[in-house]
């Protein structure tokens, strides 16, 4: 009876916990009347046939003045073609070729762009005039500073549970955040185009980490990162195996990263995150000797359940159980693959 008792505190600290981060959504930034800056839209697309045709309707939505976008792609399933027959005035196509990944893919539609202000963005976002445009007036009335917003799941993945657990947590963190971060989401994020070309950000190596590179260039150089509340529709991960696909290259990213541009405590977060699961397993194995540990073990795997069940309910959702487990679970698959890439070596974006 006694072994429950950790499992009661644990649950009571892990609920009061989350009421203290709770917060009101900041407010978005206004529209504003003067729209004068020109902005470029800059987006790699590789092997994305499907998302091509979508994003590019998307784009031809935005009500503004000026809007350009210059889509690098290419790949082995025709996207590339699918965007050329595409192209005109606003939508300048080029060739992504193989090798030079998300921030080759950049660098060169950096080259072609014609706007004041570079939007980042990927190729399976929806931009929307209301998303866009809070981050454009940022940079418009703080030219030295970047923008970065946020995400939110496509409307059409609404049913899906796994997903709204997912983005229930991606919320939550972003809720508790400061005004000034020390990162971006590269799907969601604008900078002036002469910020890139003084500090040339986007050509430094980046074979995996883009978006990391991005933020932490800029930072380097001077350049203060604002969190503006805009949610970018996206396409989140619908199944398990892409999920922990995808979060796994997000660990080894700041893994890898980290330590060249001293963010440590981001690196001591991955190394918890990863080292979870391998003490969580270190721990039933003692309980063969030494049964606490076992209570224990079983306080920790319902303190980070419940934690995934009430960032659920924070952000009105229900309290799906069996999502929240399979995310947990995912969260847990994400970090071992992250270590045994860590391990291998591997530093490919894709």
């Amino acid at each position: 009876m006694i072994w429950g008792l950790p499992i009661v505190v644990v649950l009571i600290q892990g609920f009061r916990w989350l009421r203290s981060r709770v917060a009101p959504v900041p407010p978005a930034v206004g529209l504003g009347d003067d729209l004068t800056p020109s902005v470029t839209l800059l987006v790699a697309a590789w092997n994305a046939a499907d998302h091509i045709e979508p994003f590019v309707a998307a784009f031809r939505t935005l009500n503004l003045p000026e809007f350009q976008l210059v889509l690098c792609a290419g790949g082995q399933d025709g996207t590339y073609e699918r965007a050329l027959a595409l192209a005109d005035s606003r939508v300048t196509v080029i060739r992504q070729c193989a090798g030079e990944g998300k921030q080759g893919a950049l660098a060169k539609a950096l080259g072609h762009a014609r706007g004041e202000i570079v939007y980042f963005t990927d190729i399976d976002c929806r931009p929307t005039t209301e998303v866009v445009i809070p981050l454009v007036q940022h940079v418009r009335t703080a030219p030295d500073e970047v923008a970065a917003g946020i995400v939110r799941p496509w409307a059409t993945q609404a049913d899906n549970r796994f997903v709204l657990a997912q983005w229930a947590v991606y919320r939550a963190s972003r809720l508790g955040e400061p005004s000034y971060v020390a990162g971006i989401d590269g799907r969601n994020a604008a900078v002036r185009r002469e910020i890139l070309a003084r500090t040339r950000v986007l050509e430094v190596p980046a074979p995996s980490g883009t978006d990391y590179t991005l933020a932490k260039e800029l930072l380097r150089h001077g350049h203060a990162i604002r969190r503006v509340w805009s949610e970018m529709p996206t396409e989140f991960p619908p199944t398990l195996a892409i999920y922990v696909k995808k979060q796994a290259r997000w660990l080894r990213n700041v893994w890898l990263l980290g330590g060249r541009y001293r963010a440590l405590s981001e690196v001591r977060r991955v190394a918890m995150t990863a080292a979870f699961p391998v003490v969580l397993a270190g721990m039933a194995m003692l309980g063969a000797w030494f049964r606490p540990a076992w209570a224990l073990a079983a306080a920790l795997v319902l303190y980070s359940l419940g934690n995934r069940i009430l960032y659920l309910k924070q952000a009105g959702f229900a309290p799906y159980l069996w999502e929240s487990a399979v995310l947990l679970g995912g969260d847990w698959s994400a970090g071992l693959l992250m270590l045994v890439q860590a391990w291998r070596g591997v530093v490919a974006w894709s």
